[in-house]
């Protein structure tokens, strides 16, 4: 895994919903997050460099919350605008 930052947001909390069999470890910063198991939440800067290795074997499910700050949008993904109903990805 390369890593990725999430350009925009403040933080970014995860939430291990089912751990993979084998892999899948997420890592912030270059390490592997020691212990990431069902129920735990793992909260970071959204700029640190995080990712995730390949799952071997099994599912893992994580759900994935961004902290942003600015305007509120009103609409399901990081377009620019922040009124109208046909809000267009930018």
């Amino acid at each position: 895994e390369e890593g990725h930052t999430d350009v925009g947001s403040l933080v970014t909390v995860d939430i291990m919903l089912e751990e993979a069999a084998e892999g899948g470890e997420l890592t912030v910063g270059g390490r592997a997050v020691p212990r990431f198991r069902a129920g735990d939440a793992v909260v970071f800067v959204s700029a640190v460099v995080h990712g995730v290795r390949p799952v071997i074997r099994g599912r893992r499910r994580v759900l994935v919350v961004e902290l942003w700050d600015g305007p509120e949008r009103h609409c399901g993904h990081r377009c620019e605008r922040t009124e109208g109903a046909d809000c267009v990805d930018v």
